[in-house]
C-alpha cells in the first residue's frame, strides 16, 4: 500500500516511515495538513496514518475534508485515548484508531485487514445499486426498484457519499435537517430499520446498509448516484 504518515514528531514519523518499509509498504511522512495536500497533489495514497495533534489543521479536520476520497482509508494515531475522541475521530471519518505509544504488532495487523479491504474493492465487481435521486428510487443490482420517501433519500445519499464507510449518526440526523443534540437517538434506528426493511421486501438482493457499533449505519455494497 502507499501509506502518507502525518506526524509532527520527527523521531516517530521517521521510525514509522522505516518500519512501514520493512514489511513491504511504500511509505513517506509529512508533519502538517500543508505537507499532506502537496505529497497527494503529485501522487495517490491508499492510506492515511494521520496523528490528531497537528500544528495548524488538526487531525480530526483533515480527516473531515478527505474521507469522501474514493478508496482512501483514514487511520488516526494519537496519544489521546479519551472516548469523546474516538467518537469525534469516528464522526470525522476515520476508519480506524491507534493509541499512542504506538504498538508495532497492532499496526501490523490493522494494515493487513485494511490492505485486503482495498484488495477486495479493486477487484472487477458485479453490477451495484443505483440511487436515482430525482426519482427517488434505489434500484438494486438486478434491476428492482424500491421508491423512496424524502426522507430515506436523504440517509441513503448521506451512507452512498461515504464510499462504504459508516456515517455517523450526526451525519444522519442533520441529513434529514434536524439539530442532533435535540434528536432522540432512538428515532434514527428506527427510521433506518424502516429503510432496510422496505429494501428487503422490495428487492431480492442482499440488505446492503449495516450497522456499525458505536459509529452509525454504511451502505455496504457498490453504489452510484445519478
Amino acid at each position: 500500500m502507499k501509506i502518507v504518515i502525518v506526524e509532527d514528531q520527527l523521531d516517530l514519523r521517521e521510525e514509522l516511515v522505516y518500519f512501514l518499509g520493512r514489511i513491504g509498504h511504500e511509505a513517506v511522512g509529512v508533519s502538517n495538513g500543508i505537507e499532506l495536500d502537496q505529497c497527494l497533489a503529485r501522487d495517490r495514497a491508499d492510506l492515511l496514518l494521520l496523528d490528531i495533534g497537528l500544528p495548524g489543521e488538526d487531525g480530526i479536520a483533515i480527516a473531515q475534508r478527505l474521507r469522501a476520497t474514493p478508496g482512501l482509508v483514514i487511520m488516526m494515531l494519537t496519544a489521546r485515548s479519551g472516548q469523546e475522541t474516538r467518537i469525534r475521530s469516528f464522526e470525522g471519518g476515520a476508519d480506524n484508531y491507534l493509541v499512542k505509544p504506538v504498538n508495532f504488532r497492532e499496526l501490523q495487523a490493522v494494515l493487513e485487514r485494511a490492505s485486503q479491504r482495498l484488495s477486495l474493492s479493486t477487484r472487477e465487481a458485479p453490477a451495484g445499486w443505483e440511487l436515482q435521486r430525482r426519482e427517488r428510487v434505489l434500484k438494486s443490482p438486478t434491476g428492482q426498484g424500491v421508491l423512496l420517501t424524502e426522507v430515506e433519500l436523504c440517509l441513503l445519499e448521506t451512507m452512498v457519499r461515504r464510499a462504504g464507510r459508516a456515517a455517523s449518526r450526526r451525519e444522519l440526523v442533520e441529513a434529514m435537517g434536524h439539530d442532533f443534540l435535540s434528536f432522540d437517538d432512538r428515532r434514527i434506528e428506527v427510521r433506518i430499520s424502516r429503510l432496510r426493511k422496505k429494501i428487503r421486501e422490495g428487492t431480492s438482493a442482499e440488505d446492503p446498509v449495516k450497522s456499525e457499533w458505536g459509529v452509525g449505519y454504511a451502505f455496504a455494497a457498490p453504489c452510484t448516484l445519478s
